[in-house]
C-alpha cells in the first residue's frame, strides 16, 4: 500500500504492518525544506560552497513556522552536518491588518506594499480588491470595510516610510496591527529629516566648514549637550541592533533626531547663526554637519534612500570618498566616543529648556500671543542656578521670546506686580503682565476655566468615592483617575493663584 506524506491518508487498509512502499515522486514540503541550509550548497557532496557557507550566521523568519520549518532545519543540520545551521534565529513579528486579522487576498484585507509606497485612491483600491479571490457573498462586506478603513485611499508613504514603520513594528514574537496612519506619521519624520538637512546646508553655505576633529576644543554648552546625547544614542542603537531589538533601535533614533536634534539643538544653533561671531558659527556648522553625517549612517539600515541621498551631499562625504568609501551603505557604522558624553552640559541645557517651557506655558495660560516678547523674572534656588541663567540668557531670550530677563535668588524680591508664575525645583519663571492683558477679560477666562475644572474634579471625586467602582475596576484605571484628579487639583490651584494676583493688581 502507499502512504502519501503530503496527505497522510491511507489509500488502502494495510494487511501487513511492514508492507509500505515509499512514494518516489513526492517529498514532504517541510521535510525537504529542513534540508535547505546544506542541500542547496551541494550536499551530500563535499563542495567548496558547503565548506564556505555552512553553517550560516542568522536565520530571519516568522514565529508561525518555528516548529514546521526552523526546528527541522536545526535537527537535520545537527544530524547530517554535526553542526547547527545557524548561530542565531531572529523571529520577526507577524503583520496583520488594522483589526488584527491575518492578511489574505481571499479575505480581501491584503495590503499591497506598493500601494503604501506609491499611494492609491479609494476607487483604484476597490477595483484591485475586486480582482482578489473573495467569495461573492462576502465581497460587499469587504468593500464596505475598505471604504471605512481607507475613506480617502492610502496616501504615499514612500519606500523609506514603509521600511521604517515595519522596523518600528518589529518587536519579537508579537502580532502587529498594520496602521496606515502610523506609516504616514513616520513619513512626517522623514520630512523632518529632510527639512533639518536643508536648514543645515543653507546656514553653512557661506561658512568654511572645518573637520569636526579640529573644533572639539571650541564647543559651546549646546554643542556639548547634543554631542553627548548623540553618543548616548549611538551606544543604545548599537546595543539594540546587536541584540536584534530593531524596533527599539529605530525608536531611539527617531526620538534623538526629532526631540534632541531638531526641537532642541537646532533652536540653539539659530542663536549662533544670528550672532556676529563667525568663529562660533563655524563651530556650530561643523557640529551640524557631523551630526547629520553620523545620523545618516545610523539611519541607513532603516531608511536607505533618504540617508544615502543626504549623505552624498554633505561636505564630509568627500573625505570618505578620498578613502575609497563611495556610499553611505559602505561607510562605517558610528562608534560612540565616551569622551563626548557630558552629563553637566546635558543638565545645563535641560535647565534652560525647562525655563523656556515654563515661560511658554505662562504665556499660553495668560492667552498672550506667541510672537509677543514678554518681560521675565527668574528666581533661582541658589547662586549656581542664578549664574547659569545669566550666562545663557541669550538662549532663553531666543527660545522663549522674552523682552527682558532679570535673574534673582528666591526670596530676594517679593513679586507684587501683576504676573503669572510657573515653578520647578530649580527656578520660578515669572512673566510680568502689566500692560499686556485686559484684566477683566482674563478674569472672565479664568472663571470659565475654573468652572470646567471644578466639574471634572467633582466627577472624578464621585467616581473614586464609589467603593464598588474602586474594588472592581482594573488597578491601572483607578490609578489613572487618581493621577488625573491630582493633576486637575494642581491646575486648579495655579488658576486660583493667577486669579488672586489679577484681582490684587486691579
Amino acid at each position: 500500500m502507499v502512504i502519501r506524506s503530503f496527505s497522510h491518508a491511507l489509500i488502502d487498509e494495510p494487511t501487513d504492518a511492514h508492507n509500505y512502499l515509499q512514494e518516489e515522486d513526492v517529498l514532504d514540503t517541510w521535510f525537504s525544506s529542513g534540508l535547505w541550509p546544506f542541500s542547496t550548497l551541494g550536499w551530500p557532496e563535499k563542495t567548496p560552497d558547503l565548506a564556505r557557507y555552512y553553517p550560516g550566521s542568522v536565520l530571519e523568519t516568522g514565529f508561525d513556522i518555528l516548529f514546521f520549518w526552523v526546528a527541522r532545519m536545526m535537527m537535520f543540520g545537527t544530524h547530517f552536518m554535526n553542526k547547527a545551521p545557524f548561530k542565531d534565529i531572529y523571529l520577526h513579528a507577524m503583520v496583520r491588518d488594522a483589526h488584527g486579522r491575518k492578511m489574505s487576498k481571499s479575505l480581501g484585507n491584503a495590503i499591497d506594499p506598493i500601494d503604501v509606497i506609491e499611494g492609491i485612491s479609494l476607487v483604484d483600491l476597490i477595483s484591485k480588491t475586486k480582482t482578489y479571490p473573495v467569495p461573492d457573498n462576502h465581497l460587499p462586506k469587504v468593500l464596505e470595510g475598505i471604504q471605512s478603513d481607507f475613506p480617502e485611499g492610502i496616501p504615499s508613504a514612500g519606500a523609506d516610510g514603509l521600511r521604517l514603520s515595519l522596523a518600528m513594528f518589529s518587536g519579537q514574537g508579537r502580532d502587529v496591527k498594520f496602521s496606515v496612519p502610523r506609516v504616514v506619521g513616520y513619513r512626517a519624520f522623514l520630512n523632518k529629516v529632510w527639512n533639518a538637512t536643508r536648514f543645515c546646508l543653507m546656514n553653512v553655505e557661506n561658512i568654511e566648514i572645518k573637520p569636526f576633529s579640529e573644533v572639539k576644543g571650541q564647543l559651546s554648552v549646546a554643542d556639548k549637550f547634543i554631542l553627548s546625547r548623540l553618543n548616548r544614542t549611538i551606544k543604545e542603537i548599537d546595543a539594540c541592533i546587536s541584540d536584534y531589538r530593531f524596533s527599539e533601535a529605530a525608536d531611539h533614533l527617531y526620538h534623538f533626531f526629532w526631540d534632541e536634534y531638531c526641537d532642541k539643538y537646532i533652536e540653539c544653533a539659530k542663536v549662533s547663526f544670528r550672532a556676529d561671531a563667525k568663529e562660533q558659527q563655524a563651530v556650530t556648522g561643523a557640529v551640524l554637519i557631523h551630526l547629520l553625517d553620523t545620523s545618516m549612517r545610523m539611519l541607513h539600515p532603516f531608511c536607505p534612500f533618504i540617508s544615502e541621498e543626504i549623505w552624498q551631499v554633505l561636505p564630509t562625504a568627500q573625505s570618505y570618498k578620498n578613502k575609497g568609501i563611495l556610499f553611505c551603505a559602505t561607510a562605517p557604522f558610528p562608534i560612540a566616543d565616551e569622551h563626548l558624553i557630558d552629563p553637566h552640559a546635558e543638565r545645563v541645557i535641560d535647565l534652560i529648556l525647562e525655563v523656556c517651557r515654563m515661560i511658554k506655558n505662562g504665556r499660553q495660560a495668560s492667552n498672550l500671543p506667541v510672537s509677543l516678547a514678554v518681560p521675565v523674572i527668574l528666581l533661582a534656588k541658589d547662586e549656581h542656578i542664578k549664574e547659569l541663567l545669566l550666562t545663557y540668557q541669550d538662549l532663553i531670550t531666543h527660545m522663549a521670546k522674552t523682552s527682558r530677563i532679570t535673574a534673582l535668588l528666591r526670596g530676594e524680591r517679593e513679586i507684587t506686580e501683576l504676573s503669572v508664575i510657573n515653578s520647578s525645583g530649580d527656578v520660578d519663571a515669572v512673566i510680568l503682565l502689566s500692560g499686556l492683558i485686559d484684566i477683566d477679560k482674563e478674569l472672565a477666562r479664568l472663571d470659565q476655566a475654573l468652572e470646567k475644572i471644578s466639574q471634572q474634579v467633582e466627577g472624578l471625586h464621585k467616581r473614586l468615592s464609589n467603593q464598588a467602582f474602586v474594588a472592581n475596576a482594573p488597578k491601572e484605571v483607578v490609578a489613572g483617575h487618581q493621577k488625573e484628579l491630582a493633576d486637575l487639583k494642581e491646575k486648579q490651584a495655579q488658576l486660583m493663584a493667577g486669579k488672586d494676583r489679577l484681582t490684587a493688581g486691579r
